[in-house]
């Protein structure tokens, strides 16, 4: 019985020892390290994508006519439900911005309201262009 208690109690110290030590490394290590700061002048965002162009032209919002839209795709939100993406802006089905009211959405077209005047966009056209 001594002996277990005496065993135990030597482990519990080396424990304890190796705790204090790691700490007492562990702060000197902190102690020691510079500061880091991150000079951006002259070098690029690292938030802005590598790949793909910054969005150009009015947002979906400011759209007047037909010429403004930019039909870049149909996807499905989180609840699976069909969004178009039109001038860099995700739109659902009934979504209405000032003259433009996207009326429906299906896998390659879109059919949008713009001014009073229905609109046909195909994501494709014939010949698969």
């Amino acid at each position: 019985m001594f002996y277990l208690r005496n065993r135990i109690n030597r482990i519990f110290k080396f424990v304890c020892a190796f705790y204090i030590a790691l700490f007492i490394t562990l702060y000197l290590y902190a102690l020691e390290a510079e500061d880091f700061t991150y000079e951006s002048q002259g070098k690029r965002d690292p938030f802005v994508p590598l790949i793909g162009l910054p969005q150009t032209g009015p947002k979906a919002s400011e759209v007047m006519n037909i010429e403004d839209l930019n039909f870049q795709g149909v996807a499905l939100d989180s609840r699976g439900k069909k969004v178009v993406i039109l001038n860099g802006e995700m739109l659902t089905e009934g979504t209405k911005l000032d003259a433009l009211k996207v009326l429906k959405i299906t896998d390659d077209e879109v059919v949008l309201l713009i001014k009073d005047k229905v609109h046909i966009l195909k994501l494709y056209e014939k010949g698969g262009e």
